[in-house]
Parts: C-alpha cells; sequence; structure tokens
C-alpha cells in the first residue's frame, strides 16, 4: 500500500513540475493585424469554401504570407449595385504595405478572390 502511495506522490510531483512547460507551450504564436482599406468603409478577403476539382475553395494568403482581398476606395458607386456604395479594388498586403492592384482597361472595380501558395493571384474586373 505504501508503495502505491510513493508512486501516486511522485506521478503528481512530476504533473506539477511539468504543468507551466505544457502552459507556456500552448500559448498562441500569431498576431492579428488591422491591414486597413484603400480609402473606403470595408476591406474583406475570399471566404467562400466550396471543393473546388478536390482542392479547397477560396484561398487568402499565399505561403509567404502575402494577402489577397478586396476594399472599396473612396469612389462612389453612382449605380449603387454593391451593399456600400463604393468601387471596390483588389489589394495585395505584403510585408505590412498594402497595394492597390487597380482594374484592368480603367474598369470601375475589381475583386481578388484567390492566391496560389507561391503568390499568383486571380480574380474578377
Amino acid at each position: 500500500m505504501n508503495y502505491r502511495i510513493a508512486i501516486l506522490v511522485k506521478a503528481v510531483a512530476l504533473l506539477a513540475a511539468l504543468a507551466p512547460v505544457s502552459l507556456a507551450a500552448q500559448q498562441p504564436r500569431y498576431k492579428l493585424v488591422d491591414i486597413g482599406t484603400l480609402g473606403g468603409p470595408i476591406s474583406e478577403v475570399p471566404t467562400v469554401f466550396y471543393e473546388i476539382n478536390g482542392t479547397a475553395g477560396a484561398r487568402a494568403i499565399s505561403n509567404q504570407g502575402t494577402v489577397v482581398g478586396t476594399s472599396d476606395t473612396s469612389t462612389a458607386d453612382p449605380l449603387c449595385y454593391l451593399d456600400d456604395c463604393f468601387y471596390p479594388n483588389a489589394f495585395q498586403w505584403k510585408d505590412g504595405v498594402l497595394t492597390n492592384l487597380g482594374t484592368l482597361s480603367g474598369g470601375p472595380g475589381v475583386v481578388a478572390t484567390w492566391i496560389s501558395g507561391n503568390g499568383l493571384i486571380a480574380g474578377n474586373s
């Protein structure tokens, strides 16, 4: 009986000694960053999660940490076919710098919908 109690005490002491180490290892190692907008009120990243040919749908961040998405500009949309009545433009956020990817042929807006692991960006203009 005393043998079992001695083992139990040693096991509890070992767990107590390891508890602070295991709790410290579980702390998150990420940082929340507000990437801002292109002048308008809203900025967002692709969030569609359906399957396309066996792969996940939308992807918003590359393997190197580049983020793509769509942000409102400060230009008002006179037709107001979107919720907030501002023209959207695609953006790239890399190394802390937000870059407006512009539009094709001077169109009113563009939307980034996906980025590959190596940084190729797809969207609609």
